[in-house]
């Protein structure tokens, strides 16, 4: 009997394509081993299907083995980034205590508004701002590490039940215990299909899988590897992306392929899993419905709102919500709108306006032909023109924007704004 090559390329350096491929050639493997034993059942002999499963088990080893050393390598490679990160980070706070005390030295020498202290002060608050985004994406490295580090161990765990239930097998084949292996056989395929587990296809038997079922199964594998592309995940965890992706799939009339794009985005952007993956997921997936947006393209826009405005993820739901809102009642697209909300979410940070007023105004600069970039960069203009005038920061905004912010509505804060620019 021929296997599946179970090779994986040595010189591969895509973690997430050499995890797709695993996946792949476990899931061959598996179906390889259905069609072997179901021959050994119909014509040879309880020996011969025991044989089937030792080849199978070991060709399932030696892909394991690739695995274990993958996901091994990008967690050495993550734990080298995120050393380096806080090195580069401590020399950022070497830095700032440096321009601080420069600046401070300055102010005190020259004065606060001299040119010298001023661009002593930019200075330090560019670094200040690099030591933020040094902070976040450390943040991110630490989580990614941590669930590499999951990856890497339940990965090793994989194959040491692997490498037992084989020595159990070929123990049983020595032996002959034919019995055993009798009532064992029920529970085999569960067992050996860890990797690509495709719960929705079942057949009686090979012989009876028609058309229908293989375009069925094409169609959830396009789901299942485009959870592995956008997550990495193996083993355990991928099997309950799987069930996820499954859950989500049976509830909605779309695609498996949509499903594994919003489950794989999902849990990747949100580390969500359970029953908080299955309810984004959906809802991701009626929003982009709704709005004729992409599914990828909506998590990954809104999962960036929320980090800018650290909005907690239970909120989603009543983000994309008034989203969806905003959009109908203006004509919005929901890709422009979010574009513009978060590439200028520092600016309505500095005026002072919540996330719902933000989305608001900006669905209002738009539907009433008012250019958004050009508007905020018409306000800020305005602030520096009260600054230059001597007026502090905090007065300029409050002098500026205040009439703005304390509009009773959003078209009458659009007509205040139109006038001030």
């Amino acid at each position: 009997m021929a296997y599946t090559s179970v090779q994986i390329t040595a010189n591969s350096s895509d973690y997430q394509s050499q995890m797709k491929s695993a996946a792949t050639q476990m899931k061959e493997l598996s179906s390889e081993f259905k069609l072997a034993q179901a021959q050994a059942n119909a014509f040879g002999t309880a020996a011969d299907a025991l044989r089937a499963k030792a080849e199978n088990l070991t060709a399932k080893i030696e892909v394991q083995r690739n695995v274990v050393s993958q996901t091994s390598d990008k967690q050495e490679q993550l734990t080298k980034k995120l050393t380096e990160q806080k090195s580069k980070q401590e020399e950022l706070k070497s830095k700032i205590e440096a321009a601080t005390k420069a600046y401070e030295a300055s102010a005190k020498a020259t004065g606060e508004d001299s040119d010298e202290t001023k661009e002593l002060k930019d200075e330090l608050d560019k670094l200040g701002q690099e030591l933020k985004e040094s902070e976040s994406a450390i943040g991110k490295t630490e989580t990614a590490l941590s669930k590499q580090a999951t990856a890497a161990n339940n990965a090793k765990a994989d194959l040491a039940n692997m490498e037992k239930e084989l020595e159990d097998v070929n123990n049983e084949l020595k032996n002959h215990k034919l019995n055993e292996f009798a009532s064992a056989c029920d529970t085999a395929g569960q067992k050996m299909e860890s990797f690509g587990k495709k719960a929705s296809v079942v057949s009686a038997g090979i012989a009876a899988i028609g058309a229908a079922s293989i375009a069925a199964f094409k169609e959830m594998d396009e789901g299942y590897d485009t959870i592995v592309t956008k997550t990495g995940a193996t083993g355990d965890a991928l099997e309950a992306l799987e069930e996820s992706a499954n859950s989500v799939f049976t509830q909605m009339p779309v695609e498996m392929a949509t499903v594994g794009e919003a489950i794989g985005e999902v849990n990747t952007r949100f580390q969500s899993t359970g029953t908080e993956l299955e309810d984004l997921s959906a809802l991701f997936i009626q929003f982009a419905e709704i709005n004729g947006s992409q599914v990828t393209q909506s998590v990954d826009q809104v999962d960036k709102i929320m980090e800018a405005w650290n909005i907690d993820t239970s909120e989603t739901a009543n983000l994309l919500g008034l989203l969806t809102s905003k959009a109908q009642e203006t004509g919005i697209s929901v890709d422009t709108l979010e574009s513009y909300v978060l590439d200028n979410n520092s600016t309505f940070k500095e005026m002072g306006l919540s996330l719902e007023r933000s989305i608001n105004l900006m669905a209002q600069f738009d539907a009433n032909g008012v250019d958004a970039t050009t508007a905020l960069a018409g306000l800020k203009k305005a602030l520096n023109n009260a600054t230059s005038d001597g007026k502090s920061l905090d007065e300029a905004l409050e002098e500026t924007i205040g009439s703005i912010k304390d509009a009773s509505t959003e078209t009458e804060a659009l007509q205040i704004a139109t006038e001030l620019f």
